[in-house]
């Protein structure tokens, strides 16, 4: 049995959901910059570090940063999740930089730590195991906070993400649609990748959770 839940974020931390509205993200109320910049240089973060010298790495990245102490199991989820993500790309460097941009990644860990924590305490209270969620990520960007919950939400609760941005293109699941130079780019979802065996398959796929895209 399906159901999705609704909740605006301006009232993430002072309202109950309920069942039979709609589980809406946006973090657009949150979106400030933080007054620091904590990441600093890298060393060949594709080749030159194992992944769990990578993960070492991001701890230090973010041991200042605002909520790291509030949301500290969050930020190691999270911190994980950027790891899987690595992990996701190897082999395509070029996915890989466009989606970690060292600045960006943190700053959007930053801002989304206190909604994912919501999130998880929300899914933790439910107690009907029958029933998954559709969670609709409004103004999404390319969609980093669903890719964090992709990766730490459990697979039970949670049937998937839409991903809702003005500048996606609109998916096609006969045709391949193709991406118009005003389009954000889309392939850490939909691209794909070649495995040892030579087959090629979606990124779509490897996703815990599914993310769907929606313009």
């Amino acid at each position: 049995m399906m159901r999705s839940w609704c909740c605006i974020i301006a009232i993430f931390l002072s309202s109950t959901l309920s069942a039979g509205d709609a589980f809406i993200l946006n973090t657009s109320c949150v979106n400030q910059s933080p007054s620091r910049c904590y990441a600093t240089s890298l060393p060949d973060i594709n080749y030159g570090l194992s992944d769990k010298e990578f993960h070492t790495w991001l701890q230090n990245q973010v041991q200042d940063a605002p909520g790291r102490n509030t949301y500290a199991s969050t930020y190691e989820d999270s911190l994980t999740a950027i790891v899987n993500w690595r992990k996701r790309y190897r082999g395509n460097p070029q996915v890989w930089k466009r989606i970690f941009k060292k600045d960006r990644v943190v700053k959007e860990l930053i801002e989304s730590a206190p909604v994912i924590e919501f999130v998880k305490r929300a899914m933790d209270n439910q107690d009907d195991d029958d029933e998954k969620f559709t969670i609709i990520d409004l103004c999404s960007g390319k969609g980093y906070l669903s890719m964090f919950l992709s990766e730490i939400l459990p697979k039970e609760k949670v049937d998937k993400f839409i991903l809702v941005d003005k500048a996606w293109a609109i998916a096609n699941k006969k045709t391949t649609t193709e991406l118009k130079p005003h389009h954000m780019n889309w392939d850490h979802i939909y691209g794909t990748t070649v495995n040892t065996d030579g087959e090629e398959s979606s990124y779509f796929t490897t996703w815990p959770i599914p993310l769907y895209t929606s313009k």
